[in-house]
């Protein structure tokens, strides 16, 4: 029977509406906190898909309710240039404390703060699985495995004794196995390597990211 003054919901993005309306009523101050722009509440069923849309998608049509938090924390500038751009309309900041962080690497080459690696015309071919239809690459998970191998031992020259953090993203869990099996044997002295889906890591951060994205054709 008790009742709130405030109730806050973190992740609303992900969140059916219907997981919202029963603690609603028992508040009279509601203040929903999350990103329309990543990803939605996940709905397997083909005939309740109008629940894919979340309770923020909803309080978004009220213009006057919402409010942009302008500064984010977590990433160089030149990370979030490009979402910045493309969902925030340019309004997006780093802090002072990220926009030009560094890892600290003595190869400067180490601490550029976003590289792409184009794998097409190499021969890198996907492969899907007949039952799951997930998509895998070897070629790519091969690479990616060479890479982090040099990335550790460029990270054995840095000024602190902490392993960094890698997370290691891919959008297919097949691809997540094939990662998985080809970096067992790797043995990692500077790094500590995580290897997920991109759902699977939503919420989280880590020091460097790698994002495998399998599909070659």
């Amino acid at each position: 029977r008790r009742t709130f003054k405030t109730l806050f919901v973190d992740e609303a993005s992900q969140i059916m509406e219907p997981m919202v309306w029963i603690p609603l009523v028992r508040c009279e101050r509601l203040i929903l906190a999350g990103d329309p722009h990543q990803l939605p509440p996940l709905v397997r069923s083909a005939q309740a898909q109008i629940l894919s849309n979340s309770i923020l998608d909803t309080c978004m049509q009220f213009k006057e309710a919402a409010s942009l938090l302008q500064i984010q924390y977590r990433m160089h500038k030149t990370i979030m240039q490009y979402s910045n751009l493309h969902f925030y309309s340019g309004r997006l900041e780093a802090d002072v404390s990220v926009e030009n962080h560094s890892l600290n690497f003595e190869d400067t080459d180490w601490n550029t703060p976003l590289v792409f690696i184009d794998t097409s015309g190499c021969g890198f071919e996907e492969w899907q699985h007949p039952e799951t239809l997930s998509y895998k690459n070897t070629e790519e998970a091969k690479i990616l495995g060479i890479h982090l191998k040099a990335c550790d031992e460029a990270a054995a020259h840095r000024p602190y004794s902490e392993k960094l953090r890698v997370g290691v993203l891919t959008p297919y869990r097949q691809q997540r196995q094939q990662l998985l099996e080809d970096l067992k044997p790797i043995t990692f002295e500077h790094l500590r390597v995580e290897v997920k889906t991109i759902d699977g890591f939503q919420g989280d951060e880590c020091d460097i990211i790698y994002i495998s994205l399998v599909r070659n054709n």
